[in-house]
C-alpha cells in the first residue's frame, strides 16, 4: 500500500498525518484527511477497494418483502391504479427518470433492452410496466417513447408514491416481483443488462441456477497472442510506474501497450486519466472514449468521465454519475474521494468532509486486510 506523509502550512501551525498533530479548523481537517489518503487522484483509483457489489437500487424495500400498494397514473387513460393490483402474475417494473442528460441516456438504453426482451418476458408470463418517477412533462416521455419504440404501458408517479414508497435512489432501475407480490430482485442499468435481466428471470422461475447464470456472464478465456502478452507487460509496468509516483513514465508505458494492442481498453483509460490530470481535457476525452468502447463498465474510466463533466461545468451531472456508481461500488474509496472534491467545489468543505473521511476509512480498512 502506498503511504505518503506530508504537511500543509496553516499560519504558524503545521498540520500533519502523524499522531498528536494539531488540526484547528474544519478546512485543515479536510486537508488532513485528503492528505492522509496519501495521493492525488492519479493514484487513488489504482488502490481503490472493490468491496462487494451493492446493486439493489431501492432503500425502502428488500427481496422477500411484499410489494407496497403505491399509486401510479396510467399516462394513456389518466386513471390511477396501485401496483399491488397486478398481483397474480409476475411483474417487471422499469423505473425511469430523465431530468438530466445522463439519466435520459441510461433510461433510453434500459428501455431498449426491456423492449427487445419483451417477447421472452411475455412468454414467461410477466406483466411489464414502465413508470416515470420524476413526473417529467409529456414531451420528454414522448421523446423517450419515440427513441426506443417502446410498446409497454407507461405510468407516472405523480405524487411520488413509488419514489418514496420503494426508496428509489438510482434511475433507471428494474424491479422483479413474483406472482404472489413478493419482491425478488432489483437492478440498475449496466452494459450487460440484457443478459443479467434474462438470467434473473430464469433463476426466479427455477429454469437455471445462480451458478449457471454467473458462468454465462463470464467471458471465455482464450490464449493471448505474443502482441497481447507484450502489451500486458507494458500495461503492468505502467501501473508500477504509477505506484512509484512516476506518471510521465507510466504514460509512456501505456502508450507502448497501445502500440502493440491498439484495442487495449484499459490502457487507453489509464492514459486518458493521466492526460486529464495534466489538464489535457480534449486528449483525455479521446483516450477515454476509445477505452470505454471495449471496457464500458470499467470503474476508473467511469470516474474519469465524471471528472471531465465536472471540469466542463456539468457538476450536478457529474455528481449524479458518481452517486450512480456508488450503488454497485459503495466500498470504493476513489468514488468517495471524488464525490468529496465535487461537494467541496459546489458547497464548501462541510459535506465534502464526510466523503473524504469515508475514503480514508476504506483505504485504512483495505490496508489492514492486506
Amino acid at each position: 500500500m502506498l503511504v505518503v506523509f506530508g504537511f500543509v502550512k496553516e499560519g504558524e501551525n503545521r498540520v500533519g498525518c502523524g499522531p498528536g498533530t494539531r488540526r484547528k479548523t474544519l478546512s485543515s481537517r479536510i486537508n488532513f484527511t485528503a492528505l492522509c489518503i496519501g495521493i492525488s487522484f492519479s493514484f487513488v483509483f489504482f488502490f481503490h477497494g472493490t468491496g462487494e457489489a451493492n446493486s439493489f437500487p431501492f432503500r425502502s424495500i428488500n427481496p422477500g418483502d411484499q410489494l407496497p400498494g403505491v399509486t401510479v397514473k396510467n399516462m394513456r387513460s389518466q386513471q390511477d391504479t396501485t401496483l399491488d393490483k397486478f398481483q397474480g402474475k409476475p411483474l417487471l417494473l422499469v423505473f425511469i427518470g430523465a431530468d438530466i442528460p445522463t439519466k435520459k441516456e441510461r433510461s433510453i438504453k434500459a428501455l431498449q433492452v426491456v423492449q427487445k426482451l419483451e417477447p421472452f418476458v411475455k412468454e414467461k408470463g410477466f406483466t411489464s410496466l414502465v413508470i416515470d418517477v420524476q413526473g417529467d412533462d409529456s414531451g420528454v416521455i414522448n421523446e423517450l417513447i419515440s427513441a426506443t419504440a417502446v410498446t409497454l404501458p407507461f405510468y407516472s408517479d405523480v405524487d411520488k408514491s413509488a419514489y418514496g414508497g420503494l426508496g428509489i435512489f438510482v434511475m433507471p432501475s428494474i424491479l422483479l416481483v413474483a406472482a404472489d407480490g413478493k419482491i425478488v430482485e432489483g437492478m440498475g442499468y449496466s452494459s450487460d443488462l440484457s443478459k443479467r435481466l434474462k438470467g434473473e428471470i430464469e433463476v426466479m422461475l427455477g429454469e437455471k441456477t445462480r451458478a449457471q447464470v454467473e458462468e454465462e456472464l463470464r467471458p471465455v478465456m482464450v490464449e493471448k497472442s505474443a502482441e497481447e502478452k507484450g502489451a500486458k507487460r507494458y500495461f503492468n509496468l505502467g501501473k508500477t510506474m504509477l505506484e512509484r509516483g512516476q506518471p510521465e513514465s507510466a504514460m509512456k508505458e501505456f502508450g507502448k501497450a497501445i502500440e502493440l494492442e491498439p484495442d487495449m481498453g484499459k490502457a487507453h483509460i489509464y492514459l486518458g486519466c493521466l492526460q486529464l490530470d495534466e489538464g489535457k481535457v480534449a486528449e483525455a476525452k479521446a483516450s477515454l472514449a476509445k477505452g470505454m468502447e471495449s471496457e464500458p463498465d470499467y470503474l476508473p474510466g467511469q470516474i474519469c468521465q465524471a471528472r471531465i463533466k465536472a471540469k466542463e461545468g456539468a457538476l450536478d451531472e457529474a455528481m449524479d454519475d458518481i452517486s450512480f456508481l456508488m450503488m454497485r461500488h459503495s466500498r470504493d474509496s476513489s468514488l468517495h474521494y471524488v464525490l468529496g472534491t465535487f461537494l467541496e467545489e459546489k458547497s464548501g468543505v462541510g459535506e465534502a468532509g464526510k466523503e473524504y473521511r469515508k475514503a480514508y476509512e476504506l483505504l485504512l480498512k483495505k490496508s489492514h486486510v492486506k
